[in-house]
């Protein structure tokens, strides 16, 4: 989901190009569109709720609070200012049982049996799951384009590496292992940190906070990896385009290596000097050379912070020091894996198989782990198209979207039928009656009678006789 700080500053951007500063977007006219049934933006504020501020501020505080939030207000009152509104409520991409299951989840809030039990014939180790644990081992989901969905950067590495191996010995090649090189730059270059501090370094796995570049990297001749480069926009050589590897260029420093595909994985003594790629289809000429659709990947160099913990005893810090954060220079290829993928990075897609690890992380909230498993499960056309690994508790999948999403839901359902009444307006001022009956009128009835049938149901519920506890 778009955050609020980029919808402001979109907005702003806008005011900039038509050189307008005084009309909200410049005085263009905004279309937004999009899937609102997803996970929150990462440190950002969602445009689906209002920024909450902290009770109990003075007035000091309270201004300080509402300066460093100031995108986040501005954008989601932009959002708010939107005043015409269409939710399209059919599904493109799902059908059938998981369909259903998905529909149940967000309108419903609990799932039936039939969807239950479709979940469990698709976990790997259920003892009905003879035709997934089958499939498992064919295509689609023994391909390299087939990834593992999982809720954890951690996960993602672990089955990362798992693939790999996998992949390595069916090509009939030796895996290799590029390691990154992490040195301290800057004032940070004045300390000597052991190598304690080296192995923590190589335990952070999420991408964003290590500047896009991978602390392993599995390479063979024919593996698919993802840029994490911008090299050439005009030919679509930019970040997230997906590659294959043609040759390794290993640096001149390393020794002789033995490629046979029964042996250990082999780790580079030091970063390869680069790769040798090509877009599948690709027809253009970056580099003449090469081929078509094909270019030369170099290692790049990249900064990134980390605060380094008192508990590793590195000499330099004060004994009323619990943390002191230092800046590392990266070494590393610019591309990474994608045999396994968090439910962020698959936000959007659509595939043609999946294999997901759904259980609930420790420490992770109801909310994110139920919108979680929507999007994760939300990625293929039907429920035969996903393998489960671990399947977490039934009651996971219930209670319906998060408060701040179904609040959001209800408004634009409002601001819908407003739209639809003033569009049927307009078209009955200029004597459309026949477009008026094929479109705004069965709308607007559609919605009458789903109000009507919610409030009956709500009268119904309200009637019913409280069960009596059990004494």
């Amino acid at each position: 989901m778009l955050s609020a700080e980029n919808f402001c500053r979109g907005e702003f951007r806008s005011r900039q190009v038509k050189n307008n500063p005084e009309l909200e977007w410049g005085g263009l006219s905004l279309e937004a569109a999009g899937d609102f049934m997803q996970l929150p933006p990462v440190k950002a504020a969602s445009l689906a709720a209002d920024p909450v501020q902290p009770k109990d501020m003075d007035l000091t505080a309270r201004t300080a609070w509402e300066s460093d939030h100031e995108e986040a207000i501005s954008g989601r009152k932009l959002w708010k200012n939107i005043d015409r509104c269409i939710l399209l409520d059919y599904s493109h991409r799902c059908a059938g049982a998981l369909c259903t299951l998905l529909y149940e989840m967000t309108k419903h809030g609990k799932l039936s049996q039939d969807s239950w039990a479709a979940l469990q014939n698709r976990v790997l180790t259920h003892p009905s799951a003879q035709e997934t644990r089958q499939a498992y081992r064919q295509a689609p989901f023994a391909c390299q384009d087939c990834p593992v969905g999982v809720l954890r950067h951690s996960v993602r590495a672990s089955f990362t590496y798992e693939r790999a191996v996998g992949f390595a010995r069916a090509s009939q090649q030796r895996l290799l292992v590029a390691v990154a090189s992490d040195r301290c730059t800057g004032q940070s270059a004045n300390f000597q940190l052991q190598s304690a501090v080296y192995k923590d370094l190589a335990s952070v796995h999420n991408l964003s906070t290590t500047a896009h570049l991978p602390n392993c990297l599995f390479l063979w001749r024919g593996v698919r990896l993802t840029l994490e480069e911008k090299m050439c926009v005009e030919l679509g050589v930019v970040r997230g385009c997906a590659a294959v590897v043609l040759d390794i260029l290993p640096d001149e420093r390393e020794p002789l290596y033995d490629q046979g595909a029964h042996l250990e994985p082999f780790l580079f003594r030091y970063v390869p000097e680069a790769l040798i790629m090509e877009v599948p289809g690709a027809t253009w000429l970056k580099e003449p050379e090469l081929g078509p659709g094909r270019f030369y990947l170099g290692r790049a160099k990249r900064n990134w912070k980390y605060n380094v913990s008192i508990t590793m005893a590195c000499h330099f810090l004060d004994a009323a020091t619990t943390k002191k954060p230092v800046t590392i220079n990266r070494v590393q290829l610019p591309v990474t894996n994608m045999f396994a993928l968090t439910v962020y990075a698959l936000q959007g897609q659509t595939l043609p198989a999946i294999i997901v690890d759904v259980a609930r992380p420790p420490g992770m909230s109801r909310d994110e782990h139920w919108i979680s498993l929507l999007v994760l499960l939300s990625r293929v056309r039907q429920i035969e198209d996903v393998v489960i690994l671990r399947l977490p508790e039934k009651k996971c999948f219930e209670g319906g979207p998060p408060e701040f999403l179904t609040s959001e839901y209800a408004r634009l359902m409002c601001l819908e039928q407003e739209t639809l009444l003033m569009l049927d307006k307009q078209l009955a001022a200029v004597q459309l009656h026949d477009i008026r009956a094929q479109v705004t009128q069965p709308l607007l009835n559609e919605m009458r009678n789903t109000v009507e049938t919610r409030k009956r149901q709500d009268i119904q519920s309200s009637s019913l006789p409280k069960r009596r506890r059990a004494t």
